[in-house]
This record gives structure tokens, sequence and C-alpha cells, in this order.
């Protein structure tokens, strides 16, 4: 979960706003299955349980309990997105919203992550809506504002990875990709950065042999953008027009 907050009144993660005064990353195990209900208990738990919003940190957790039992849920019109927390995490990293709840001063987003692919010289735009399921929650205290996302990511290994092959501006799910290795399935937090740029670069190389049938040797440099401390994105040319991208979520 990353949380952010602003003194000045002024909306965290709009266009023009400037950074925020203060962030917090946390992450928590959740077993079993996880409805939106119980996403934002934890939520609420983990903003109370550290504190992290001070002594606004039990009236804001107390607004948010009351907009997911008062509050009325409605579908979001289809192409709504909103950004997500954290002064290190790109606009191409976005919520694209599925519904949203409104109560009092809290607004609660529920939605999929997904990635705005930058067009290249050979590559067009595109955007990759992936399967991680993530919350939004805004809230307002007198003149403090504060933005909360949190990202559900499949626990077990030291990276959890999605590879989309895109067509133009298109960009499909590929099924079936390789299992990782033991070692990059390592728990969370043993690894160093390296070694864990280095396994996802092994598999996404495995990955691009699985979609686009390119032996490693074969395989053209991609690219690869951070999109915050916990996603990143690689690329690489496939066949013809193609291009596999494999997105990580730690």
């Amino acid at each position: 979960m990353h949380i952010e907050g602003r003194e000045d009144g002024e909306a965290c993660g709009t266009v023009g706003a400037g950074p925020a005064d203060f962030e917090t990353i946390l992450t928590t195990e959740l077993r079993g299955e996880v409805s939106r209900e119980r996403l934002l208990q934890q939520v609420c738990e983990c903003v109370c349980g550290e504190g992290v919003l001070h002594e606004n940190s039990t009236e804001v957790a107390s607004r948010i309990d009351a907009a997911m039992h008062e509050g009325a849920v409605l579908a979001a019109p289809p192409g709504t997105e909103l950004p997500l927390a954290g002064r290190a995490t790109s606009a191409n990293l976005r919520l694209a919203v599925t519904h949203t709840v409104a109560h009092a001063d809290v607004r609660v987003a529920f939605g999929a992550l997904c990635v705005a692919v930058p067009a290249a010289l050979t590559v067009p735009a595109a955007v990759i809506r992936t399967a991680v399921n993530a919350v939004r929650v805004e809230s307002a205290v007198g003149d403090q504002r504060y933005v909360l996302t949190a990202q559900l990511t499949p626990a077990g290994c030291c990276a959890y990875a999605e590879c989309y092959r895109q067509a133009g501006c298109e960009c499909a799910a590929v099924k079936n990709t390789p299992r990782a290795p033991p070692t990059a399935r390592a728990q969370p937090g043993t690894l160093s950065h390296r070694n864990h740029r280095l396994n996802c670069q092994e598999a996404h190389a495995r990955n691009v042999l699985h979609a686009a049938r390119i032996p490693l040797a074969e395989q053209a440099f991609g690219t690869r953008e951070v999109l915050s401390r916990k996603v990143a994105r690689l690329s690489t040319p496939g066949r013809g027009a193609e291009t596999v991208h494999t997105v990580f979520f730690r």
C-alpha cells in the first residue's frame, strides 16, 4: 500500500500538483479470498495500526469504514483512469477504474492496474490492462488531503509477472508463460536489487522465447521502465511489428 499526503488542501496525484509532503509504503500478507470490503478493512487496519496519518489516522480510517458500509457502489464510465500515489510513480502506471464509492469526504475507486506504453519509432502507443486488482482512496481532514493506493499481488515469489504481446495498438495477454526458476522465487526481501533485476531480465527473455519464438541469442536489446517502487515493464521487439512486454510486480 502506498500512502501520500499534502497539507495545503490540494488533491494529491492530480495534474499540476506538487510533490506530496510525505509518503509511506506498507506491505502486508492476506490469505484466502479478498473482497473489496476486506481490502478496505485491511487499508483501515494499516492506517490505524501504523499510525501513518499521525493524529488523523483514526479519523480517516473511520471515514473509509463509513464509506464502505454507507456509500453507494457505482459502475465507472468506460475508460476511467486515475493516477496512483508515490513520488517515484510514473504517470504511465494508472488505475483503470471499474467501480467507485463516494461518501462524505471519501472517494474510493476500485479497478486494476494499467500501463501506458509510450509510442516509439516503430511501435505505436498502447495500454496494457493487467489482472492486478487495486484500490485508490482519497480523503480530506481539514486542510490535509490524503491519497492511499493498494495493489493485490500474488504471494510466493519475489516478483509476480504478466506477459503481453502487442500488435499495433492492441495488447493481448500471453498464457502459459514459463515459470520462474527457484532463484527467482525466493521470498521477498531476500534478493538484492541487482539480482532481482537480473532475474526479471531472464524471465522476460524466456517470455520473448515463448511468445515470439525468438531464441535468446537472436533477441534484440529491449527497454526497461521503472513504473513505481513495486512495478516495472520490460519490452523487446518480437516478430514483424510485434512487441513482447513483461510487467513485474513486487
